[in-house]
């Protein structure tokens, strides 16, 4: 079994670094760490096909990190930047429901698979 080389991991992110700075998504995403966990339970919603709200957000992310309206004003950027859309749930009209875009999937898509590229295993 190959063993994660830490050296050549770290070498990797800092040579990755200009390049995920001119990422519109990825440098919006790594803005804060409470926008990193905003986008990181969208995705999660998204591509585990399960329904996430404004509500549940603020459920999961504690207060320490963020205050409900720097979560609402995240999901607002987001949704003018088309990286996140929001629709009625099925199930109450009253809850809209966050989901990454076919734009924000694609960005998301490609980070991770960035992401991935950048440990290197010996």
């Amino acid at each position: 079994m190959k063993k994660l080389s830490v050296k050549k991991s770290i070498k990797k992110f800092v040579e990755n670094w200009v390049e995920e700075q001119a990422d519109p998504f990825a440098s919006w995403m790594f803005q804060s760490v409470l926008h990193w966990n905003v986008v990181m339970l969208i995705a999660d919603a998204t591509f585990n096909k399960y329904q996430i709200s404004f509500e549940d957000i603020c459920l999961k992310i504690n207060h320490r990190i963020g205050s409900r309206t720097s979560i609402q004003n995240i999901i607002k950027i987001g949704l003018e930047k088309k990286f996140f859309d929001k629709v009625p749930s099925e199930n109450d009209s009253r809850r809209k429901v966050i989901y990454l875009s076919d734009l924000g999937k694609q960005y998301f898509i490609d980070f991770v698979t960035k992401d991935a590229a950048t440990y290197i295993y010996e």
